[in-house]
């Protein structure tokens, strides 16, 4: 069972690697994202200025404000915690409600986590 699986891992490595060698440039130019013109005059042009400037300067900033912030009011996590998403697209409320009872019962396992819903 566990050498097959690496069988099929490998495979999987092998396959990945086939294709990111051999690129599909009709596809490449089909999505790429293109940048729209930017409106005439003064302002617009200024505006673009700035925007450079700013991010410039914001790449090169030594402290960045955390990413995501998870303490919420709502949330008695500490302000530090990284977030746990929880994925449960499709499911029904009935056994949310369920999951998340029995997620808040057994939550003192997680220290250092805030829990993300994602229905």
């Amino acid at each position: 069972m566990a050498a097959s699986l690496k069988e099929e891992i490998k495979a999987l490595e092998r396959h990945l690697r086939e294709l990111a060698a051999h690129t599909d440039d009709e596809l490449t130019e089909r999505y790429l994202i293109k940048r729209s013109p930017r409106p005439k005059g003064i302002y617009w042009q200024l505006r673009g200025v700035v925007g450079t400037v700013l991010r410039w300067f914001q790449a090169r900033w030594p402290w960045r404000p955390d990413p995501w912030p998870v303490s919420l009011r709502q949330n008695s996590t500490a302000p530090k915690s990284r977030p746990l998403v929880i994925w449960a697209v499709g499911t029904d409320r009935e056994t949310l409600r369920e999951a998340c009872t029995n997620l808040s019962e057994r939550w003192d396992s997680f220290p250092g986590f805030a829990p993300v819903l994602i229905t």
